[in-house]
């Protein structure tokens, strides 16, 4: 949450030097120690010191954001939001790259407490006074995606695109937002334009795959969700895998067999193919496939699926044996420990469920 919070701050302020007329930053010890902290990740001792330099000095602006960053992440929104007002009242009139952060910050808390009148009118300050931050324009249209204002929140993408050409945000808003009004054909070309851009960005792929399926169009879209996979793993990519038509899941194992054997000595391939048969229920498919996988590089997931698969078959016995090689590999793994507590109690070993 920190990070995601914070790369206004972190892009901002990492070309801060390059605007001739912005106020220097103090360059007071505890701030300057504060930083250093801050930009290593150690927030325990970065709050430290930033309490230390609001305590010498009061109007430190900079120092809020910090605190504020660190605030936010911990859920202390009201605190947050204190510190982000206090930002707001002491940062210098000259320094607009800061401000606009500091508004942009609040918006952001405003948002996580659901007052999302006082976050648009933040952002919309934020974009006032400096125009050309993207990241203020896509927190704007992602708040009015939530609230389904798709016009106003492909406003805020077209704005994107066109103060960067070459940055997949604006394209791929644009095709979320076509998607969820059901126009497939212009979310794929929305998205179409992400990969031309991006050609590894895993994601496009994934929201591609999804708009050709509500397309039928089950060639593209068994061919988007490998690329997806094969870029790194892409979670929606995986979920939707796993919930094609029958008809369609035939068409996806044969191209992930196809990829099983040009990476022979990839375990993941194998994986995908047992997550698939486990979701049809063909549990001995499944765990041939995770066994494959296992024999690649062991891993206590392969076993955790093997005895899930045996959970699936009512064979309790055979799923603990492999629930326990999982906890050898993973002893803290407590989905495991909570899979072991059902199988217990399908074998109405009740006590042993409750240990």
């Amino acid at each position: 949450m920190l990070r995601s919070f914070l790369v206004i701050l972190i892009l901002t302020a990492g070309c801060a030097a390059a605007f001739a007329k912005a106020p220097k930053h103090p360059d007071s010890y505890a701030y300057t120690r504060g930083v250093e902290a801050f930009n290593a990740e150690n927030y325990t001792e970065a709050r430290e010191w930033f309490d230390r330099e609001l305590a010498e000095h009061p109007d430190n602006g900079y120092a809020y954001i910090y605190i504020t960053s660190m605030q936010y992440a911990d859920n202390e929104f009201g605190k947050a939001l204190t510190s982000a007002n206090k930002a707001i009242k002491v940062l210098p009139k000259k320094d607009k790259e800061w401000r606009a952060i500091a508004y942009a910050s609040r918006s952001e808390i405003h948002a996580a407490l659901q007052d999302t009148v006082d976050a648009l009118a933040d952002l919309a300050r934020a974009i006032e006074i400096d125009g050309t931050n993207l990241k203020f324009y896509g927190s704007r249209a992602q708040i009015y995606y939530e609230q389904r204002q798709y016009d106003l929140s492909d406003a805020d993408y077209r704005v994107i695109a066109n103060l960067d050409a070459g940055d997949v945000t604006g394209y791929m808003g644009q095709g979320r937002n076509a998607r969820d009004r059901g126009q497939w054909a212009e979310a794929v070309a929305f998205f179409d334009r992400a990969i031309r851009l991006e050609p590894e960005f895993s994601q496009a792929y994934a929201f591609r795959a999804e708009a050709y399926v509500a397309l039928v169009r089950w060639s593209e879209a068994t061919d988007d969700i490998v690329k997806a996979l094969d870029i790194d793993g892409n979670d929606k990519a995986f979920n939707l895998m796993q919930e094609l038509p029958d008809e369609v899941s035939d068409i996806l194992k044969s191209k992930l067999k196809i990829q099983m054997a040009k990476q022979s000595s990839n375990r993941y391939w194998p994986y995908c193919l047992g997550i698939i048969a486990m979701a049809n229920e063909n549990y001995d498919e499944a765990i041939t496939y995770f066994e494959k996988a296992n024999s690649i590089d062991a891993n206590s997931v392969f076993h955790e699926m093997i005895a899930k698969c045996y959970k699936g078959k009512k064979n309790y016995n055979r799923a603990l044996d492999y629930a326990d090689r999982a906890l050898a590999m993973s002893p803290d793994d407590y989905d495991v420990i909570d899979l072991k507590a059902d199988l217990f109690s399908a074998l109405g070993q009740y006590d042993r469920a409750l240990e």
